[in-house]
């Protein structure tokens, strides 16, 4: 788009307000400061895409997930999780002699993240042949390929979530043994000096696998869980001599999973990663993600389809046509732009209720999703703790859900007063792309299994950019 094009476009919905900030001005200088909208333009439009998420970092998040949910809408969506295991408590292997296996119980405080309270499903659990890396430069991903690191002609054990826990804080599934599991726990039982070995626990059994079962009929509930809490409870018992003819103790026995990076009372923490697939056939998300430019975007949580923002150079093209109005306007060949704020504006594209309370309550925005990178905006790490448990900061990105105005905004304000800069710099290639994603908060945020479906750059309402900018006049 030419210039003179854009600058008859844009004249007709600046606003000017000469006498904001006025008292700073210094004596030999002049400053307007205006507000513009841009976005509504076909070469400025910020084009929306939906792409699928092949992985995104699942590493040590503290909480993890297992169950099967299917929807018509929004596809298949599966999980489960890996980890290593030690110890958990302090059973005494100083007194009695030949301790038996009699049974398991898998303990865990499960949350509903989506579909049915009462949902019946059965979990497999699996033997990891590696071990998983404790460097600290090691990362995993929703897409760790689990299957090629057990054996799944030899599940160790399974379980069946059917019923609410009631008024107990945990849930609690008896362990049904296979004849491989049962040899494997009697094998971590059976070396009193392995098992209060953290290190050496690990290193000889690796850790399990324990996901959906493969012959799970329901599909209609995911759980949350954190790992600071779960376990597998071994009921053993023990005997007073050799020949194991007195029994002397019912002993239990904890294995425990917890991920914490933090904890003194074990130093040597677990490693744990969350498994996280979708299926999207059938679905106006599987039809998105086939298409190019959309005018129905999709954001989904969970490590689901998310939309990728395409900023076109037309878009810096129109914030130079400000520029050179006002160059225009006054003659000063040395008037300069700066961009106070940039408020991107995305609606929803289903105005409903349901659709609002299904939707993310706030979203993010990255400059790389897989590894939950924000852009300069969206330093989300900031919102977190910053040395004591109350100090916070709040961001100027918001990125909230308005529910009045059916809609999401975000203020990205050094991402395009940035990507404006690199334009004229004639950088414009090596930029450009960013993705819309779930809120990186917590991890109860960004693998929240919310979805919502956004108005994109193919249908009846663009993406806006609010522009509130100053044109400085006067030197350089």
């Amino acid at each position: 788009m030419g210039a003179i094009s854009v600058l008859s476009i844009l004249s007709s919905c600046t606003d000017v307000d000469d006498t904001l900030g006025g008292g700073l001005i210094l004596p030999d200088q002049k400053m307007g400061i205006r507000i513009d909208t841009l976005g509504l333009n076909s070469d400025e439009a910020i084009l929306t895409r939906v792409i699928g998420v092949d992985s995104i970092k699942t590493f040590n998040l503290g909480t993890t997930f297992m169950g099967e949910y299917e929807d018509a809408a929004f596809g298949r969506t599966w999980s489960g999780f890996a980890a290593t295991f030690v110890r958990g408590d302090s059973a005494n292997y100083a007194r009695g002699y030949a301790f038996v296996l009699d049974s398991v119980r898998f303990i865990a405080g499960l949350s509903l993240l989506k579909g049915e309270e009462m949902s019946a499903q059965t979990f497999t659990g699996y033997a990891l042949s590696e071990m998983i890396s404790r460097e600290t430069d090691t990362t995993y991903y929703s897409d760790f390929d689990y299957e090629n690191y057990i054996d799944q002609t030899k599940p160790l054990f399974s379980f069946k979530r059917d019923k609410p826990r009631g008024a107990s804080t945990v849930d609690t599934m008896n362990v049904i043994l296979t004849a491989d599991g049962r040899a494997y726990f009697e094998e971590v039982l059976a070396d009193s000096v392995r098992f209060y070995d953290d290190s050496l626990m690990i290193n000889t059994f690796k850790g399990l696998v324990i996901v959906p079962d493969a012959a799970n009929g329901t599909k209609d509930a995911i759980y949350s869980f954190p790992l600071s809490g779960a376990r597998l409870m071994l009921y053993t018992h023990n005997y007073e001599e050799e020949e194991a003819i007195n029994i002397q103790d019912t002993v239990r026995t904890t294995l425990r999973f917890d991920d914490s990076q933090n904890s003194t009372a074990y130093p040597y923490p677990n490693k744990s990663i969350s498994l996280m697939k979708h299926d999207y056939t059938g679905t106006a998300i599987g039809e998105a993600l086939d298409a190019d430019i959309v005018g129905t975007a999709f954001v989904q949580g969970f490590g689901g389809a998310v939309t990728e923002l395409e900023f076109q150079d037309g878009l810096f093209e129109s914030i130079e046509a400000l520029r050179l109005k006002a160059v225009e306007e006054s003659g000063d060949e040395d008037c300069s732009i700066l961009i106070n704020q940039a408020m991107v504006y995305i609606e929803l594209a289903d105005k409903t209720t349901e659709a609002m309370d299904a939707a993310p309550s706030r979203l993010g925005m990255y400059a790389d999703y897989n590894d939950v990178i924000g852009i300069a905006d969206y330093a989300y790490r900031y919102e977190m703790s910053t040395g004591t448990s109350t100090t916070t900061q709040t961001l100027p990105y918001d990125g909230h859900l308005n529910r009045s105005l059916w809609l999401y905004k975000m203020n990205i304000t050094t991402f395009i007063q940035h990507e404006y800069l690199m334009y004229m710099a004639g950088k414009s290639a090596d930029r450009k792309r960013v993705v819309l994603g779930p809120s990186a908060y917590n991890p109860a945020a960004i693998y929240d299994l919310r979805t919502v479906a956004l108005k994109g750059s193919a249908s009846d309402s663009a993406i806006k950019v609010k522009l509130t900018y100053t044109i400085i006049y006067g030197g350089k």
